[in-house]
């Protein structure tokens, strides 16, 4: 079964898949959905219901739940080509493979020891820079939550919308980056 939600997709199974799976987290997120859809005043957080970095905002009409918005910290574009991690400071995004660089893959500087060019970060408030890391942010794609096209996704400072062309993230400032598989570019542009 694949369930929708505002543009996240959670790609599962049955219930018991759903359990051996994500355990704790669909606990977590029934226990809020049920109390929010019960009327729970004020609403349940996932926090309070025990799943830290998790974010479900649902809202209710008469009909039942009619909005539901997951910033989850980690998600993949639909076409599993990049994948990105966020915390309240840093984005980091990854183009799918440890071989792939980004297009024109600038000059490594002198002071990068590590793997030099397969993706992007961006801070709070800095601009978007080519990603110097020996680590890698890359998961299994059924561990990460897909973001469906045209959808918006945001967690802390940062705010996120893949297109079919790529995906572009920003954070207040307007500072940013967009990143396809062929091509780069900063927001606002560099000279």
């Amino acid at each position: 079964m694949v369930r929708q939600f505002n543009g996240v997709t959670d790609v599962a199974g049955n219930a018991a898949s759903h359990v051996a799976r994500y355990g704790a987290c669909l606990g977590a997120i029934a226990l809020a959905i049920t109390a929010n859809a019960a009327g729970a005043n004020p609403p349940v957080s996932l926090a309070q219901a025990g799943f830290r970095n998790l974010s479900l905002n649902a809202g209710l009409n008469a009909s039942g739940l009619n909005t539901v918005r997951l910033t989850a910290p980690h998600f993949t574009t639909p076409d599993g080509k990049i994948q990105c991690l966020a915390t309240d400071s840093q984005l980091r995004c990854e183009l799918d493979t440890a071989r792939r660089s980004i297009r024109p893959l600038p000059r490594r500087p002198n002071d990068c020891a590590f793997r030099w060019g397969n993706g992007l970060t961006l801070g709070a408030s800095t601009d978007a820079e080519v990603l110097c890391a020996e680590d890698s942010i890359l998961r299994p794609a059924w561990r990460s939550a897909k973001l469906d096209f045209n959808r918006p996704w945001s967690h802390g400072p940062f705010f996120c919308r893949v297109r079919p062309a790529g995906l572009t993230c920003v954070n207040p400032d307007d500072k940013g980056f967009f990143l396809n598989t062929q091509r780069w570019r900063t927001i606002p542009p560099t000279p």
